[in-house]
């Protein structure tokens, strides 16, 4: 069984963000922007979901603010696939690997799709859970809360190689990307830490200038353009991080090499045959 050298990763990573910071810039500025313009527009209409999990039991379930700040999240999570898709394909294959439009369209739908079910695996437990401690204050729901999420980490981290694999072409396969990862669990977990920390140093340094950097605030405490720029920047570093690692991971275990990242070799038909 293959164990994933974690430092090795890393400075694959990182320096395949370097190798090709110019094409990943080129690719991330409109996300950026539009993400950021979708959460000024949808702000005033929407109670942040960390001011409805700290409400008070009897307060009145707000259902339009909720409504529209699930639309607004599954609008801006439409945005990142398309951005995430970009940068595996980029890291995997290469420069100049575009399919046909229906082909991508459908590649497309499919990350977003698995996207999609991952948030709801955190999102619904947290609005039920939020909704019956407003209804009574006797739900032990934090622990419960905790052990799902939990859960979530190791599944999500089981299963991080589908990401690469939708983005190549291939139909999710859950048991076979479950069986990539065997055994390769904590390394994985290691190589994702750094990815949280320097989001997290990130967030410091535009709190250290007094943006609202992490989380999603509320309607009350008002959100400007500055703002709304830095939490999608936010956002996109968390994405861009966590690509590049999956990529570096995915080179190592599966044994593949990927055209797009630091020290490897052959095209884009090698590494599709080989990954699937």
């Amino acid at each position: 069984m293959d164990r994933l050298d974690v430092g090795l990763a890393l400075r694959t990573a990182f320096g395949s963000m370097w190798l090709q910071r110019r094409q990943l810039a080129a690719l991330s500025i409109v996300p950026v922007l539009l993400v950021a313009v979708i959460d000024l527009l949808a702000r005033p209409y929407v109670e942040g979901l960390d001011g409805i999990l700290q409400a008070e039991p009897g307060v009145e379930w707000q259902t339009g603010p909720v409504v529209v700040g699930q639309i607004r999240d599954l609008l801006q999570l439409a945005v990142w696939t398309v951005l995430e898709l970009a940068c595996y394909r980029l890291f995997l294959l290469g420069q100049g690997s575009e399919l046909p439009r229906s082909q991508m369209l459908a590649i497309f739908l499919s990350l977003f799709a698995f996207n999609v079910v991952l948030v709801a695996v955190v999102s619904g437990p947290d609005l039920l859970f939020a909704y019956a401690r407003i209804a009574s204050d006797d739900w032990n729901w934090m622990a419960v809360r905790l052990l799902l999420f939990l859960g979530y980490i190791y599944v999500s981290i089981r299963l991080i190689f589908v990401f690469p694999a939708i983005s190549l072409g291939w139909p999710w396969d859950l048991r076979r990307r479950w069986a990539e990862t065997e055994g390769n669990f904590w390394r994985l977990l290691l190589l994702i830490i750094p990815v949280y920390l320097t989001v997290l140093l990130l967030v410091a340094v535009f709190a250290a200038f007094g943006l609202q950097a992490g989380g999603n605030g509320s309607s009350s405490g008002g959100l400007s353009v500055i703002d709304a720029l830095a939490q999608s920047v936010i956002s996109w570093a968390f994405l861009l991080f966590a690509t590049a690692a999956t990529a570096a991971a995915v080179t190592q275990l599966i044994g593949i090499r990927a055209v797009g990242m630091t020290g490897q070799g052959p095209g884009p038909t090698d590494i599709a045959a080989r990954f699937d």
